[in-house]
This record gives C-alpha cells, sequence and structure tokens, in this order.
C-alpha cells in the first residue's frame, strides 16, 4: 500500500496477490489463444499457398490455350488459299508470308523494305500504303496487278489496313489471285465492242466513239473527218 500525491489530491494505490484458485485458469486461457492464433495463421498459410497454386495453374491453363489457339490460327492460316503477308509499317520489311504467298511470290521474307512496292504494279499505290500509318482505320482495296521476281505476273484483288502487333504497327495485305477473271471480263468485254468475224469494233462502239469525237470538237478538239465507205 502506497500513497501518492498529485496536485492537491492524495492517491491510495494497494496492490496485493491473487488466490491461489483464482489463477489457476490463466495458462489454459493462453494456452487456447495461442492455439486460436496458430490455427488462424496456419489458416491463412493454406489459403494463401492454395491461391497461389490456383493462380499458378490458371496461368498454366491459359497459356497452353493460348498457344493452342495461335497453333490451330497459323495451321489454318498456312492452309487458306489466299495470300497472307504482314510487314512491319514503318520499314516495310516482310515479316511473315502464309504457304501460299511464299507459292506465288517466292521467299520475300526479310528481303528488304522495297519488296512490297516493288510487287504492285502500280505507282500510287505505295503513297496509299504510306496513309495508312496516318488512319489506323483506313484500308485499301484495290485490283492490281503483281509482279514477283521470277515468277509469272498476275491480277489479283489486294487488300490492306493496319494492325498492332507487339507494339509496333504492321501492314497486313490479304490478295486473291484473278486472273482466270480478269481475263474472261476482258474477253466479254472485246465481245461486248466488237464484230466476231471481221474483229472491227460494232455498230454501238462505232456509235460511242462517234459521239465522243463529235463531243471532242465541240470542246475545241483537232478537226475530224469521217470516212464513209458503202462494201459490197
Amino acid at each position: 500500500e502506497r500513497e501518492l500525491r498529485y496536485g492537491t489530491r492524495v492517491w491510495r494505490l494497494r496492490a496485493q496477490p491473487l488466490a491461489a484458485a483464482a489463477v489457476g485458469w490463466a495458462p489454459w486461457v493462453t494456452f487456447a489463444i495461442g492455439v486460436l492464433v496458430s490455427g488462424l495463421l496456419a489458416s491463412l498459410a493454406w489459403s494463401l499457398a492454395g491461391t497461389r497454386e490456383r493462380a499458378l495453374a490458371l496461368a498454366r491453363r491459359m497459356s497452353a490455350q493460348y498457344v493452342e489457339s495461335e497453333e490451330r490460327f497459323r495451321v489454318l492460316n498456312e492452309r487458306l488459299p489466299a495470300l497472307v503477308l504482314l510487314a512491319d509499317a514503318d520499314t516495310f520489311e516482310i515479316v511473315y508470308t502464309n504457304h501460299a504467298c511464299r507459292d506465288r511470290l517466292g521467299p520475300i521474307e526479310g528481303a528488304g523494305g522495297d519488296v512490297l512496292r516493288r510487287l504492285v504494279d502500280d505507282d500510287s499505290l505505295p503513297a496509299r500504303i504510306a496513309a495508312l500509318a496516318d488512319d489506323p482505320a483506313a484500308v485499301v482495296n484495290e485490283s492490281v496487278r503483281l509482279t514477283p521476281a521470277d515468277k509469272e505476273p498476275f491480277w489479283a484483288t489486294l487488300s490492306l489496313s493496319r494492325i498492332d502487333l507487339g507494339g509496333r504497327p504492321h501492314v497486313l495485305a490479304v490478295a486473291n489471285d484473278i486472273t482466270e477473271l480478269q481475263v474472261l471480263s476482258e474477253e466479254l468485254r472485246w465481245q461486248s465492242t466488237h464484230d466476231l468475224l471481221t474483229g472491227l469494233v460494232n455498230r454501238r462502239e462505232f456509235e460511242r466513239r462517234l459521239q465522243g469525237a463529235i463531243a471532242a470538237l465541240y470542246d475545241g478538239a483537232a478537226p475530224a473527218a469521217l470516212l464513209y465507205m458503202d462494201l459490197d
């Protein structure tokens, strides 16, 4: 027992030991609390380990699905009859070609940035290809004549668009051979304007050209003459 003075007051403090019966339950309470805390820590560790394992398993499954999907895409892309090639949008270096493209155009991967420009027999197309870098949503669709280095030229429908791969812009080109269709179209066009027996223009085409010549005269073209011969 002890008295303590603080300001104007006096505090009397008294301390005495507890009875033996009163302290008998304290170790068991401490032990129970320790067991409970240990169990909670063990549960937390098990939960963290299980979460990590589940996350790793999910990552492995997603990686396997991605690899499988990419492999399936490559297999399908290799079997496409269309010509597919991928070029760097900045250097025009060709970085990928499928089987149909390699078969028709030859080994052009890594052959330099001018290969794509040399393939297309169109002076205005390179500028439009370069414009794809300024407008990612733009698409170029043309019927062009492709001229491979060591193979026969052919006509094709060419579709060009810009895509981003690995943080870099690329140009995706898809072409379909329409040489037979182009030849047939030219033959039909010639047959619709020429006489099959003589090879001369028919009456409809003659009248169209005559009207064009007369219109040109009114627009200030050089004088022209019409020679008419009646053949018996």
